[in-house]
């Protein structure tokens, strides 16, 4: 079986290549080698993700067919490559503020939070971050009501343990007081910084970068190879060098405009636009496949 011809849009760090080679009858390893080819990748170097939100493309047999995967034509497949990207290429061996990318996997937040403040990846920590956050908000129904929260106390509680649940200021807020530590939110597309526990004198802060759907850990990567993940509140060289690096990843175009990128409903094949339209679905019709277009 041939299978029927199908164009798919591959976003990569350096912008959107289109590849019209594939049919629904190609498997992960054709789309991984049509890939490489066109963006001159080692196929080996980067992971492929696809749907809203983006979600790896695993699967323990490479040949099931790309529409075992749900892979359509017009789908939009993004790449995440496995080596960090430094806020400027190194003429020689220097200190470097780098991104580190961690997996898109609905819990980047945590991921990236967890790993700055332990200093090792760890991909399983969603789960006890989760329940961390859901008992400080259990234990404070007076301060985390339903008007700051947007549902019941108890609602947010389940809703967040859920491991599709995106976290947020609201998370990030509780995390900053938990570890005592200022977290710097770095937005690619503002290229502002957004301080959580400035007003509280903490002694050290951490940076995250973000991009409109997903948060990346930032780190400094040294001379010796060593790398620094908490910086002090008074190295202000640091935070400058955050803000360089967003402003790189902009105009490279690498953030996600939530508020105007065009989505499809896979369940339903309804148009939308933007998250807010993308969560009203959701929330009217329970659909929460969603491909980006």
């Amino acid at each position: 079986m041939v299978g029927k011809s199908i164009l798919l849009r591959v976003r990569t760090k350096s912008g959107i290549v289109r590849i019209d080679s594939l049919t629904s009858e190609s498997n992960l390893q054709d789309l991984k080698k049509a890939i490489a080819a066109a963006t001159a990748l080692d196929e080996n170097k980067f992971k492929m993700l696809s749907g809203y939100p983006p979600k790896l493309l695993t699967s323990s047999n490479q040949h099931t067919t790309l529409e075992h995967h749900s892979i359509k034509n017009g789908e939009m497949i993004t790449l995440e490559e496995t080596q960090s990207v430094s806020a400027s290429p190194p003429a020689k061996q220097q200190a470097q503020l780098c991104r580190k990318v961690v997996p898109a996997d609905n819990s980047c937040l945590f991921t990236s939070i967890n790993y700055l403040m332990k200093g090792i990846l760890d991909l399983n920590c969603q789960k006890e971050m989760r329940e961390l956050i859901a008992r400080t908000v259990r234990n404070d129904p007076v301060y985390f009501n339903e008007a700051i929260l947007g549902k019941a106390n108890s609602a947010y509680c389940d809703w967040i343990r859920n491991s599709t649940s995106w976290g947020g200021s609201i998370e990030i807020v509780i995390l900053s007081k938990y570890f005592k530590m200022e977290i710097c939110v770095v937005d690619i597309r503002s290229c502002r910084i957004d301080r959580f526990g400035e007003d509280c004198s903490y002694a050290k802060r951490i940076f995250v970068l973000y991009d409109g759907i997903h948060y990346d850990p930032i780190n400094l990567i040294r001379e010796n190879g060593s790398v620094q993940t908490q910086f002090s509140t008074d190295d202000d060289i640091t935070f400058v060098k955050a803000i360089s690096l967003a402003e790189e990843a902009r105009t490279a175009r690498k953030f996600t405009d939530v508020n105007n990128f065009k989505l499809r409903c896979l369940v339903c094949q309804e148009p939308l636009v933007g998250e807010k339209q993308a969560q009203e679905h959701a929330k009217t019709t329970a659909h929460i496949n969603f491909g980006e277009f």
